[in-house]
């Protein structure tokens, strides 16, 4: 994960054609869009996390990767 970003306003703070819904409801918090090289994931308290990561082709991300990146947001993050 790089380029990590906290926004208040997604996803009124980014046009609309630049990112897509790939999830709702991981583990029961979480939606998660990608637009462009980023990965956006939304908790219920208008919070997303906004990030970039190497490599990353938006068109095959798998359940473990999405884990994965919840796990770190959580250490990064805790009242995340």
């Amino acid at each position: 994960m790089e380029n990590i970003s906290i926004l208040t306003d997604f996803p009124d703070s980014e046009p609309q054609q630049y990112y897509k819904k790939i999830a709702e409801n991981v583990a029961g918090t979480y939606t998660i869009h990608t637009g462009g090289t980023y990965v956006y994931i939304s908790n219920t308290k208008n919070r997303t996390v906004r990030f970039t990561s190497p490599g990353l082709k938006t068109s095959n991300i798998a359940e473990d990767q999405i884990i994965q990146w919840l796990q770190k947001i959580q250490l990064r993050f805790p009242q995340f």
